[in-house]
């Protein structure tokens, strides 16, 4: 009985997420819930129907509505560490002087490194928030 639940239950919600994604993956504020769905939905397959080929090409294709700044911040995280992670977080604070801006990057980094060997969201907060009242007292 549990598993006619269970079974039903997966069937409708793959027919609402499949044919709902087509509509909202288009509103920004709905964009996430429906690729973290699609992920969860196609490992699903992946892992219980044994359709792993299928789930990945899947997967890579629902990739393609990440927007490229999330790809370049996970990638940049991946591969280069800290510095490229500091300077996505700072970016919106950075001056318009690229010597300045990687001045202030590699600067955070050597010494966020030193302290610790990850990076504190809270940190980078405070440190992005004081960089932009610099800015703006100039």
């Amino acid at each position: 009985m549990l598993w006619e639940l269970i079974m039903a239950g997966g069937s409708y919600f793959t027919l609402v997420l499949e044919i709902s994604f087509a509509f909202l993956i288009w509103r920004p504020n709905l964009r996430w819930l429906m690729i973290c769905a699609s992920v969860l939905m196609h490992t699903g397959i992946g892992v219980i129907m044994g359709l792993t080929t299928f789930s990945l090409f899947m997967l890579c294709m629902v990739l393609a509505f990440v927007p490229a700044e999330t790809h370049r911040y996970v990638v940049g995280m991946a591969l280069t560490g800290v510095s490229f992670a500091v300077y996505m977080a700072l970016k919106p604070a950075l001056p318009s002087d690229p010597v300045q801006a990687a001045a202030i990057v590699r600067a955070f980094a050597r010494d966020w490194s030193s302290h610790n060997q990850r990076i504190d969201p809270f940190m980078i907060g405070i440190l992005v928030r004081s960089l932009l009242a610099q800015r703006r007292a100039l």
